[in-house]
């Protein structure tokens, strides 16, 4: 069967479907992605170097306090976590607490927010470095990126004080 235009299936006619106008919500759901996964990485690692800090830390222990309902169970205990047992610093912790934040307002807005809307805008605008006329989602990475090197770099220096390997992550590129 020839693939040219005429003998294409047409896109299905749904009421209230627009398919010529996607592209707006396909920036939105874009964003809220780059969001989610930039926060996810960031979350791994930070847990990577919690599990690595404890120093009596057995596969169950990690399974009670890590996951589902456990007190480490998510992000922003971890980050408490880690800033309370001086794992991290002031700075990353800040900069991790307010994507951290963005990820959540995305995740559960109602109108699929994007990194231009007033209220992501506010919290992305307390990121260090942060200046308007920056394009956000370039912004937002360069962030994710320092606070995945600062990480990395802690989780380096743990492995050499401890003498062993972990592994890098696939993420910053060309690393």
């Amino acid at each position: 069967m020839p693939e040219d235009s005429e003998s294409a299936p047409a896109a299905p006619e749904l009421p209230g479907v627009d398919w010529a106008a996607p592209p707006a919500e396909m920036v939105r759901n874009a964003h809220v992605a780059q969001v989610m996964w930039g926060a996810a990485v960031l979350d791994n690692l930070l847990v990577t170097l919690l599990t690595h800090s404890l120093p009596n830390l057995s596969r169950r222990l990690r399974e009670r306090l890590f996951e589902g309902y456990g007190p480490l169970g998510n992000f922003a205990p971890r980050l408490d976590m880690a800033f309370a047992m001086g794992i991290i610093g002031e700075k990353l912790r800040e900069d991790m607490v307010h994507i951290k934040d963005l990820r959540n307002v995305m995740a559960h807005s109602p109108s699929r927010a994007d990194l231009n809307d007033p209220a992501v805008r506010s919290i992305l605008s307390r990121l260090r470095g942060y200046t308007p006329e920056k394009d956000p989602l370039r912004f937002f990475f360069d962030r994710v990126q320092d606070c995945l090197r600062g990480l990395w770099e802690l989780i380096d220096k743990l492995a050499n004080e401890k003498g062993i390997k972990i592994e890098p992550p696939a993420w910053p590129p060309g690393r």
